[in-house]
């Protein structure tokens, strides 16, 4: 076989191996790829520990060591990885409907919430109790918003997102994932 050839074989069988969840193959640093998107590790990781804390906070315990700690852990991370699948399709959906929520709307609805809970400084220490930071905080709110446009713009929003969620193509790499990547049957076959 002439180097050429042997070039062009090469070349697509490594094309082809990259194609594959083959061990080793795994995206360095991503939770999550939903329809060609990466959801980075560092956001997977912050969801599971804040939401850790929050249960921890209200008495659930997460005894890692425990059968009950490993069945929560596992649930968290379960839903989250769900989540993120969600987030990442309303801001898909939002950006085709070229719907989106400004800077303006985003800091109205904050300090509305601010308001409610009793000022800045109440607000501030709820989110450090919750170990969230004021971006966690807005981009939460940001979300909540954008879902909260795309319902009025689209009376049935929730059945297309629903679609969406059945449609994409996604493949999970966090834990509970991190040996069968086909999502949603990783974590137990609900999207």
């Amino acid at each position: 076989m002439k180097r050429a050839e042997l070039a062009i074989l090469l070349a697509a069988v490594t094309t082809a191996l990259a194609a594959c969840d083959l061990p080793g193959t795994v995206p360095a640093n991503v939770a999550v790829v939903v329809d060609g998107v990466n959801v980075p590790m560092s956001r997977y990781d912050h969801v599971v520990e804040t939401t850790k804390r929050v249960a921890e906070a209200r008495g659930l315990p997460l005894d890692a060591n425990s059968t009950n700690g490993q069945a929560r852990l596992k649930s968290i991370r379960s839903v989250t990885i769900r989540g993120l699948v969600h987030e990442a399709l309303i801001k898909t959906i939002a950006r085709q409907k070229n719907i989106q929520v400004t800077d303006s709307e985003l800091n109205q609805a904050v300090n509305d919430v601010a308001q409610a809970l009793g000022g800045k400084e109440a607000l501030a220490q709820r989110l450090d109790q919750a170990g969230e930071t004021d971006g966690d905080f807005r981009d939460q709110v940001r979300l909540q918003r954008l879902q909260g446009k795309l319902r009025t713009a689209d009376p049935s929003y929730d059945k297309h997102l629903q679609d969406a969620v059945k449609a994409a193509k996604v493949r999970a790499y966090a834990q509970p994932c991190d040996q069968d990547h086909e999502y949603p049957r990783c974590i137990g076959g609900q999207a």
